[in-house]
């Protein structure tokens, strides 16, 4: 069978079964896969893409968002919000089921930024497994977004809910706390 588009699409689609018809070439078959696997696994870790064992501090990340999602209630007393961290500025935004009820900037600086990385590093913020049960609604939401050049190459969630969480793991508190330092006046933003 020579290599024309048709190998190619099967290689790239990982359906070896019909390249490699013999039993001596499915050996083959077996061992290209688990090669092309690795090197997938390989180059994903070396990129900084495995989300088990992620570190903010060294992969080149230029901006951190974080989103809290307040639980299910009236909208006057709704108040989520999304804190943006660069090099440059810290920005707020509040809001109630999407409607902005308060959105400030301050400048920020690298070394500020670098304690935020720190900050996630230490709290071992990481995409856990669990998943939540089905049935509980209405809970609040924290989400942590990593930005290398406008990718986003960090992103996990934890659901809140009837004293059930997950599935992202770490010190979630410490960091939302941290956060919530760099922002002057945040308790008069959400009131």
């Amino acid at each position: 069978m020579g290599w024309g588009r048709s190998s190619q699409a099967h290689l790239c689609n990982g359906n070896f079964g019909q390249l490699f018809a013999k039993p001596a070439d499915q050996f083959i078959q077996l061992l290209i896969g688990a090669i092309l696997l690795s090197a997938c696994h390989s180059l994903t870790n070396a990129m900084g893409f495995d989300q088990k064992s992620f570190d903010f501090a060294n992969s080149e990340i230029d901006q951190v968002t974080y989103r809290f999602t307040d639980s299910s209630v009236p909208p006057r007393f709704h108040r989520s919000y999304g804190i943006v961290v660069t090099a440059q500025a810290v920005r707020i935004t509040v809001d109630s089921y999407g409607d902005i009820l308060a959105q400030q900037e301050w400048p920020s600086s690298a070394e500020q930024f670098q304690t935020v990385l720190t900050v996630l590093n230490e709290a071992r913020i990481r995409q856990g497994e669990k998943s939540m049960e089905p049935g509980c609604t209405g809970g609040t939401s924290d989400r942590i977004i990593a930005h290398r050049q406008g990718e986003s190459i960090f992103d996990a969630y934890r659901y809140n809910c009837g004293g059930d969480s997950g599935p992202m793991e770490g010190d979630i508190a410490t960091v939302k706390k941290h956060l919530q330092g760099l922002i002057p006046n945040f308790s008069s933003l959400r009131s």
